[in-house]
């Protein structure tokens, strides 16, 4: 089993240097009124290939009071599996639900990252994000 911990920052970037986590975004999906108009879905995108330790965060970005408050919880899976979970960190004023993951815990190929968003105060939301784990052969075969 893999040990999951929070770090900082939102948005989706490839790592810049080669040390560096690539970071991947779940888009959250929320419900709507019955009566609101339908709101466009996720854009559909190619399953990332990853390897090694990277970030992983949703695309809701909480006011610091909300955190302050413990309003948010972010439960994150791996296909079934459940790898963490985190009411926010906020840590000078940066905000962030993200986690880190070693992608040496799990098997290559495809897996599905999900995220289940928890809001005492309203609606709560799911997002799901296909990846392709591709770690490399340490075997030397």
């Amino acid at each position: 089993m893999m040990t999951a911990f929070m770090i900082g920052s939102f948005g989706f970037n490839t790592a810049a240097a080669e040390d560096a986590p690539a970071k991947i975004i779940i888009p959250l999906s929320f419900p709507r009124e019955h009566n609101t108009p339908m709101r466009a879905g996720p854009t559909l995108t190619k399953p990332e290939a990853l390897s090694g330790n990277i970030i992983i965060g949703i695309s809701k970005r909480p006011t610091a009071e909300e955190i302050e408050g413990g309003r948010y919880l972010a439960e994150y899976f791996i296909d079934d599996t459940p790898i963490a979970n985190t009411k926010g960190v906020n840590s000078g004023g940066i905000l962030s639900f993200d986690i880190a993951v070693n992608t040496g815990a799990y098997s290559n190929g495809p897996h599905k990252l999900i995220v289940n968003f928890w809001d005492e105060k309203g609606s709560s939301a799911i997002g799901m994000r296909d990846i392709i784990i591709s770690n490399p052969d340490i075997t030397g075969r």
